[in-house]
This record gives structure tokens, C-alpha cells and sequence, in this order.
């Protein structure tokens, strides 16, 4: 199972292959170091890369996995094939070729050619993977009669008739170790090709050469546009990144705005409170000053009365002397009376 992953310190995209372990118990699996040890010693540019071994950390679900770190690439021959032209597909067929001389020239049969094992990028650029069935070679020894692919390859004349429904599909033979073994090399389509003068296959070979230039021109200027678009895609992606970045600080500071709303908020709602605690407060002292007077007032009373009670045996004390010395007046007045009287009677 491959999964697709990001370098968090390059930002670079990844595919991971995770190894499968569960039916070896004793060790790790052989074929996996085999191919791991295929890997490391190809580098070319039509060969896949392999990058490193990585495993997962400890603490998560995936612990113990262990996964095989390759250069992404965005499709594989099986699907590009549907919507390639012929200049595209003379291209994919070169750069396989090359690939597989290298692989030969190192001594290593790939032995898994197919669609889903032969990569492609946004730029056109056709690798080999999955050296799963790979296996290193000593020239000049005999190879093992095993079949390891069991589609047969055939050549275009035998697709076109079986396309027509002229013949069926025969089983590999099982000498078979390579697929390319049924392709027809050049001198045979020479040798098949109808008897003709040398100007005409001059001709021939001259049309081929335009042919071949064209297409190479051809992959040269859809190379150029493919740059071309990457940058377009680099620079979209960069703005893209930069937008990210400024809506996450935007983000950010309404996150800080609202949170410092909140709390100028829960400040402001504290501080009414406290503000309607204080004129709460405020009215019980101003209604506890308006009894605080009554209660002066009253007790000014009380005081006045006590004093006005502490003067009254005095106000009597003077009336007593007042009603005396009235009495002793009126009966002065009497006593001159009687004897204003008694001369009156003299005087008759």
C-alpha cells in the first residue's frame, strides 16, 4: 500500500510504501532487503529514487510500520496512455528503453514490466518501479525457466488481427524471462519489409530521421511548456501558501480580538455590577443618614425635654415666690385698707 506524504522541512511531496511484515516473523523479509539493496545501488534518471527507510513513531496508532520513503510521481503508463499522443508515447518508449539498459548494464532483470509499474511525473519523465521481482544476473550464466508474468506480449500486427478477431491470445512460453524477448528488433522488420530500391529506403530512412527530429522537437517544446506550467504552478502554490499564512494570522488576530472582547466584556459586566453594587451601597448610606438625622433630630427633642424637665422645679420654685410675694402684697394692701378705713371713720 502506497500512501502520499509532505517533508515538513523541505515541503517537499513524498510516497511511502508501507512494507508488509506480517507473515515474517523471524526477521526481516528477504525479497524486501533485495529490493531495498537494487534500490540504493541504481541511480538514473528513468530508475525511481529511493530516498530512505523510515518507521513510525511510537505513541500512535501505526507503531512498528515501516515504510519505504520514493519520489512522488503524479501517474503511472496505464492511465497516461488513454490521452498521450503518438510524439508523447515515442518519448515514454525511449526513456523505458533507457531505463532498462541501465538496469541490464548493472546486471539487474527487472522481471515486472508493466503499466502500473512504470511511472510518470508533470514533466514527462518516465521511471521504473517496483523492484519487488527484481534480481541481479552474472552475465554468460543460464537464467531460470520460471514464468513471472503470465500476460503475453505481442507484437502490432498480431494486436491488430486480434483486434479484427483474426487470431487468439497464445500462452507464454516458458522460456520466457523477459517480456521485451517477443518485441521484434529492427533487423527483423528489416528483413520482413518489402524488397525495394536503396533511394527508396533512403527516402525512408529520411522521412524516418524528420519523423524522429519533429518528435524530439516536438517533446522539447512540450518539456518547455511543462516548465513553464510549473513555474505558473510554483508561483500559484507560493501565493497560495502566502494567502494561507495571511488568513491564519487573520484568523490569529480576530482570535486575539475576540478573546480580549470577551474579557473587556466579562471586565466591563464585572465592573457594573461593582458599579451597581456601590449606588446600592450609596442609597442604604443616604437612606441610613436620613434616619441618622431623624434619629438627631428626635434625640435633640429627648435632650430639649430632659432640659426643658430639669428647669421645671425652678420655673415653680420662682412662681412660688412670685405667688408670695404677691400675697404679701395684697395683704400689705389689706392692712393699708383697713386703716385707710378706720381714719375715714375718725374723720366722721
Amino acid at each position: 500500500m502506497v500512501y502520499e506524504a509532505q517533508d515538513i522541512i523541505t515541503g517537499e511531496r513524498a510516497a511511502l510504501k508501507k512494507l508488509k511484515l506480517d507473515n515474517w516473523k523471524e526477521g526481516f523479509p528477504v525479497p524486501v532487503i533485495r529490493e531495498i539493496k537494487l534500490l540504493k545501488k541504481m541511480d538514473h534518471e528513468n530508475v525511481i529514487k529511493l530516498k530512505e527507510i523510515v518507521t513510525s513513531l511510537d505513541g500512535n496508532k501505526y507503531k512498528g510500520n515501516i515504510y519505504m520513503v520514493f519520489e512522488y510521481m503524479d501517474h503511472d503508463l496505464s492511465v497516461v496512455t488513454k490521452c498521450s499522443t503518438a510524439p508523447q508515447i515515442k518519448s515514454y518508449m525511449r526513456q523505458l528503453l533507457k531505463g532498462l539498459h541501465y538496469c541490464h548494464a548493472n546486471n539487474v532483470l527487472h522481471r515486472d514490466i508493466k503499466g502500473a509499474n512504470l511511472l510518470i511525473n508533470r514533466r514527462g519523465i518516465l521511471k521504473l518501479a517496483d523492484f519487488g521481482l527484481a534480481r541481479s544476473f552474472v552475465k554468460g550464466e543460464n537464467f531460470t525457466n520460471r514464468v513471472i508474468t503470465f500476460g503475453t506480449v505481442m507484437t502490432p500486427e498480431e494486436l491488430a488481427e486480434l483486434r479484427k478477431g483474426a487470431v487468439k491470445r497464445k500462452a507464454p512460453s516458458s522460456s520466457t524471462t523477459e517480456p521485451s524477448k517477443k518485441l521484434k528488433t529492427l533487423g527483423e522488420i528489416q528483413k520482413k519489409a518489402p524488397a525495394s530500391g536503396p533511394s527508396q529506403l533512403r527516402v525512408h530512412l529520411i522521412k524516418a530521421k524528420e519523423d524522429m527530429q519533429q518528435a524530439e522537437w516536438n517533446v522539447v517544446e512540450a518539456q518547455k511548456k511543462l516548465r513553464q506550467m510549473e513555474k505558473n504552478h510554483e508561483k500559484a502554490s507560493f501565493e497560495i501558501g502566502s494567502l494561507t499564512k495571511y488568513v491564519k494570522r487573520i484568523d490569529q488576530e480576530y482570535a486575539v480580538e475576540r478573546d480580549n472582547w470577551v474579557k473587556e466584556r466579562c471586565k466591563w459586566a464585572k465592573e457594573s455590577s461593582i458599579l451597581k453594587s456601590v449606588a446600592d451601597k450609596k442609597w442604604e448610606i443616604a437612606a441610613a443618614s436620613v434616619v441618622s438625622k431623624k434619629l438627631w433630630r428626635a434625640q435633640e427633642e429627648v435632650v430639649a425635654m430632659k432640659r426643658a424637665r430639669w428647669s421645671l422645679p425652678d420655673q415653680i420654685d420662682k412662681l412660688w415666690c412670685n405667688l408670695r410675694l404677691a400675697a404679701d402684697q395684697i395683704n400689705k394692701l389689706r392692712h393699708d385698707l383697713y386703716l385707710a378705713e378706720n381714719k375715714i371713720a375718725e374723720l366722721k
